[in-house]
């Protein structure tokens, strides 16, 4: 793997989960998200996007149970699929999809504090609305496939 500069716990998951070298979109996006700079990349499915934002957000986790990173999914199948891409790297997550019991997610929030939301918008926004979130350690929002 090409030194990425990144935590050394990083780069040997990296390794760990077969990333040999960086994609285009990851090459192209991660200086910019270290600096702190609102970015809309654009590149086509299996490109590498998802590890393109979760790569610098990954540096940022700290453990300390606040809420630092939110992504906003389209669809209950594209969450899964990015909450599966995080569980390599860190069990820090938890999915919020509609149509699922609220009640059962707020309990998940309360009890399983983590440092990665992943849900769809009318969910996540519901939840904000409630108190239930709390964003005042926030970070990031991405919203993929927006």
């Amino acid at each position: 793997m090409e030194r990425l500069n990144l935590r050394p716990d990083i780069e040997a998951l990296l390794e760990f989960n077969g990333y040999e070298k960086l994609m285009e979109i990851q090459t192209m996006v991660l200086p910019h998200m270290r600096a702190g700079e609102n970015i809309m990349a654009e590149a086509p499915t299996g490109s590498g996007k998802t590890l393109a934002y979760l790569l610098p957000m990954l540096e940022r986790l700290n453990d300390d149970k606040k809420v630092k990173l939110l992504i906003i999914a389209p669809t209950k199948e594209l969450g899964s699929q990015i909450v599966t891409e995080v569980r390599k790297f860190t069990e820090s997550v938890l999915f919020l999809p509609d149509a699922v019991g609220r009640e059962r997610q707020i309990e998940n929030l309360k009890k399983k504090k983590r440092e990665i939301l992943v849900g769809m918008a009318n969910r996540i926004y519901e939840l904000i609305g409630l108190g239930k979130i709390k964003v005042n350690h926030l970070q990031y929002i991405v919203i993929d496939e927006g």
